[in-house]
């Protein structure tokens, strides 16, 4: 969760007023503007399962957003990138607000007479996934993981803006390792699972590399689904389609020997552990990213924290906190009084006044109930 405050929380609850606003940073622009521009409404979503992590839409007035030379927009889907801010004014004066990210410009539409322009954006994640390799890429075994990372990252996003340069030279591949050929994304996401994180641009636009969520995380926020509460309402899935309570990961080590380790859910209390009602279904991941058993422990651990909860998926429509992200751990507490943890993947807010769409994965709680 960005930064906040008991006050802040309970502030998003009661009556208040929404504020939006943007900055504009132009492609090759020496340094970005800190002009501020008014956002009328729009959506924002994060999303932790996809590969651009996060978007927004924007409908914004046209007033001051003209080039008076060109007659054209002063935001343009050719590199320009925006900053965007959401916040709140309590009735007692107290106005916080949370920058909820950095986004490349992706398309701008406007007709005349209108006065608004629609502004569409992605995170600045779908910036590496559209740089694809130009030849085929190398990651050694021996290579340094978050280093290599944190490289190809880099390389996607100096493409953009002061020094602008093409895709480096390609490493020989005569070495062990893993070979990709196109996909940039594919390489990050990879080596972000063997280190067990999840790789992600964070509200500043810096690449952070963070935990993958469980549910030993803070709980950042409370929903009450109670006649008073701040949950208009929620709805509850069961499916065991894509559910798993074992990870087998595989690699190979330096020496071009295959290594593997195998992690399962052993939680006695749920339902999905190893050999409990659910029985025994192991997924399956192979890279040769991991070069030993640990690499390829902490790669099952990571997506088997990910598979946790798919069988009881949760969906629910709230008031809207800017400061939750996906990823977050929060409690709901249901219209019968229990409690369930849930680990946010979607979090949809509007821009303006409305409500907020959350959908995640129940880890704890709800475990043998039904029609909670």
């Amino acid at each position: 969760m960005l930064s906040g405050s008991e006050a802040i929380n309970n502030a998003v609850k009661q009556s208040h007023m929404v504020v939006c606003h943007f900055s504009v940073q132009r492609a090759n622009a020496p340094e970005p503007t800190d002009t501020r521009f008014v956002a009328t409404e729009g959506t924002y979503t994060q999303d932790r399962t996809s590969n651009y992590g996060s978007r927004v839409s924007l409908v914004i007035p046209q007033e001051g957003m003209w080039d008076a030379d060109s007659g054209l927009p002063t935001i343009m889907p050719y590199g320009d990138r925006i900053k965007l801010w959401r916040g709140i004014i309590a009735p007692d004066g107290m106005a916080w607000t949370a920058q909820l990210g950095v986004f490349r410009v992706d398309s701008v539409a406007f007709n005349r007479p209108s006065s608004t322009f629609r502004v569409e954006a992605s995170g600045l994640m779908s910036q590496v996934d559209d740089s694809l390799f130009t030849a085929p890429r190398l990651v050694r075994n021996d290579d340094d993981k978050e280093a290599v990372l944190r490289n190809l990252v880099d390389e996607a996003l100096v493409m953009w803006g002061p020094g602008a340069r093409a895709n480096r030279a390609p490493d020989e591949t005569n070495s062990l390792g893993a070979i990709y050929n196109q996909s940039r994304m594919d390489a990050v996401a990879d080596l972000a699972l063997a280190l067990g994180v999840d790789a992600k641009f964070n509200n500043n636009g810096s690449l952070v590399l963070v935990p993958t969520p469980t549910a030993a995380d803070n709980v950042v926020w409370e929903l009450d689904a109670g006649e008073e509460g701040t949950v208009i309402d929620y709805g509850t899935q069961f499916d065991r389609g894509d559910s798993y309570n074992g990870v087998v990961a595989e690699g190979r080590s330096a020496y071009g020997r295959p290594v593997r380790a195998l992690v399962t859910n052993n939680n006695p209390d749920d339902p999905m552990r190893w050999g409990g009602p659910f029985g025994y279904i192991p997924t399956y991941y192979t890279s040769d990213v991991l070069r030993n058993r640990e690499d390829c422990r902490l790669a099952a651990e990571a997506r088997l924290n990910d598979g946790r909860g798919r069988a009881r998926q949760v969906s629910i429509t709230c008031v809207a906190h800017s400061g939750l992200e996906s990823g977050d751990l929060i409690r709901l507490r249901t219209v019968t009084g229990q409690e369930v943890l849930v680990i946010l993947d979607q979090v949809t807010m509007p821009l303006g006044p409305g409500q907020m769409k959350l959908s995640g994965r129940v880890v704890q709680g709800w475990e043998y109930a039904s029609g909670q």
